[in-house]
């Protein structure tokens, strides 16, 4: 018996009734995914390990002299200021000295070497210039952020962060 090509069989269009039917025969198709994707979030959510991010903000003042009095000896934008008290701050001894001050990363100490753990610490530093204050004004301030497991020890970490700036913004 040969296929006959052109031969159709007329359908009469779905109802509601139709779908209702399909869907009770796929629930487990439909929803399956759906409920799988909440557990597995859900399970997600509270095996992933909690980190906390503590920050600070340094204002910077403008000079209380008159530049006609006394001539500026810092003529950068202070962004570039702010870059360069970065990286100051953000050098291989100092991140050290703060890790070993405050025993950071005491799993990872252990297992990768020490350059890996300071860029692992740099990469949990955020410094970024405020931008628009209230009224439209440019706010010459800056924020520091660092992110870590022990919210205590990151708000150590960003006070002594904070410190260091402070310290290189005076030399």
């Amino acid at each position: 018996m040969q296929p006959t090509e052109g031969y159709t069989v007329p359908r009469r269009t779905l109802d509601v009734e139709d779908y209702i039917d399909i869907l009770r025969r796929h629930k487990g198709w439909i929803f399956g995914p759906f409920l799988f994707t909440l557990v597995a979030s859900v399970v997600g959510g509270y095996t992933w390990p909690d980190t906390y991010v503590s920050s600070g903000i340094i204002k910077v003042e403008r000079q209380q002299v008159p530049e006609s009095l006394v001539q500026s000896t810092i003529t950068q934008d202070m962004i570039d200021r702010i870059n360069s008290m970065t990286e100051s701050v953000e050098s291989r001894g100092k991140l050290t000295e703060i890790i070993t001050t405050y025993n950071l990363y005491l799993k990872e100490r252990a297992r990768v070497p020490l350059d890996d753990v300071i860029e692992t610490m740099r990469g949990k530093i955020a410094i970024e210039p405020l931008g628009q204050g209230a009224g439209g004004r440019n706010v010459p301030a800056f924020r520091i952020s660092f992110s870590y497991p022990d919210r205590h020890l990151a708000q150590k970490v960003v006070q002594e962060l904070m410190a260091r700036f402070m310290r290189s913004e005076e030399h």
